[in-house]
């Protein structure tokens, strides 16, 4: 607004005025961004939660954000990931590294250690 031209009494009005009709909301940022990267990229909580912070968002909008994950989906997001890592690491001999290499994939995709290690051991199961 600067490079406009616009005054900084215009700018905080501007700014107050897109605030108090929500289209600046650090909240509505969070839960899109959640949104986006648990559908689109099938990233997990850790991995999101770190981005947010990284783009400086508060702790409560984050949780907010995180709260709307439908977990359903994430759960299936989680088998999906599982099942391909684990097909394509099928010329893999020795079980042991397949499933680290299954473990590692899912860890840098920011999931959980404890859901990581429930859908390994499902997808084996399946197979």
């Amino acid at each position: 607004m600067q490079s406009w031209g616009i005054d900084l009494e215009d700018q905080d009005i501007l700014i107050s005025d897109l605030i108090s009709n929500n289209f600046l909301s650090e909240e509505r940022y969070a839960e899109a961004f959640v949104s986006g990267k648990t559908r689109i990229k099938r990233w997990g909580r850790i991995k999101i939660r770190i981005e947010l912070k990284r783009r400086f968002i508060s702790e409560y909008s984050i949780k907010k954000g995180l709260e709307s994950i439908d977990q359903d989906e994430y759960w299936s997001n989680l088998l999906h990931l599982a099942d391909k890592k684990w097909g394509a690491t099928s010329s893999e001999r020795d079980q042991f590294k397949r499933k680290v290499k299954t473990y590692r994939f899912l860890s840098t995709k920011g999931y959980e250690t404890d859901l990581i290690r429930e859908a390994v051991e499902e997808v084996i199961n399946s197979q």
